[in-house]
């Protein structure tokens, strides 16, 4: 199965879980994050279940996907296309979790006409609304050029030097929905190696993802005219509730569903057979 894609000169990494044959999702990573989020979220053996094919990508700088200088978000969309071009697919779902919700409302947006569905799970939101301040997902993105630089070095020593300090660390920023999902199995071991393989490549893709995040997107979630599901935990400290509520508030044609006393993590774990259900 291969790992990359050649697009217009450009490597596109990917990685397949679930049914070969199934209907075919692709899946948008958090910041950090990348096509490994699967095994964190038990994509294989949940995909199978529900006979979809799920397909992580890394975007750009990110895994193995090579770095795109000068990138917008409304890039992403024409990358997509040529992704599912090259794999032979027509029509798909997009799942987009954390960090990749902006990417997946792109989508949205820019094809409608290729998608079957989508969905967005603890999404992050456009810069300038005032409750996409309120959660830690916009740490770094808020920040002045050297301060992010300086936190995302840290946070990259740590991921790379000292896992069992990231670990304590992340364990002190979570809700206990959180942990409680990622004390399963080895579940705070794959955060982790997700986290690793974000940072592959080093710093330049994680830190062009932090400017992009807080630039505008090129469109309003207002002008989306596309189905969208969106998925959100009320203890979700990383992407506020309330982020989420207006953001479904003002995309036209979205069905909401808050699940109360799930977090960041855990509602995408607990509930993705029924988020794949519904895509």
């Amino acid at each position: 199965m291969r790992e990359t894609i050649r697009i217009n000169n450009f490597n596109v990494g990917i990685s397949e879980y679930g049914d070969p044959d199934g209907i075919p999702v692709l899946y948008f990573h958090g910041f950090p994050g990348s096509r490994l989020d699967g095994n964190l979220f038990d994509f294989d053996k949940t995909g199978k279940e529900c006979n979809t094919r799920i397909i992580g990508i890394d975007r750009p700088g990110i895994g193995i996907s090579d770095f795109q200088p000068d990138r917008t978000l409304l890039d992403w969309p024409e990358v997509v296309l040529s992704l599912a071009d090259n794999l032979g697919i027509e029509k798909f779902s997009i799942l987009g979790v954390s960090g990749g919700g902006p990417y997946a409302l792109s989508c949205a947006y820019a094809i409608p006409e290729r998608l079957l569905s989508i969905s967005t799970v603890s999404g992050m939101g456009p810069y300038s609304y005032k409750e996409s301040l309120n959660g830690k997902a916009m740490l770094i993105p808020k920040q002045n050029g050297v301060v992010r630089m300086l936190i995302a070095w840290g946070l990259k020593l740590a991921v790379m030097k000292n896992p069992d300090k990231l670990k304590e660390n992340i364990k002190a920023t979570l809700p206990d929905t959180d942990l409680n999902y990622l004390k399963q199995s080895d579940k705070m071991e794959q955060l982790t190696k997700v986290f690793k393989e974000s940072f592959r490549q080093g710093l330049k893709g994680y830190l062009y993802e932090a400017k992009l995040y807080r630039r505008n997107w090129g469109f309003k979630v207002s002008d989306i005219k596309t189905n969208v599901y969106l998925w959100h935990g009320t203890s979700d400290n990383n992407v506020s509730i309330d982020l989420a509520k207006r953001i479904a508030s003002e995309i036209p044609n979205c069905k909401s569903t808050f699940i109360e006393n799930e977090g960041h993590f855990s509602i995408a774990g607990n509930y993705l057979k029924n988020i794949l259900n519904e895509l």
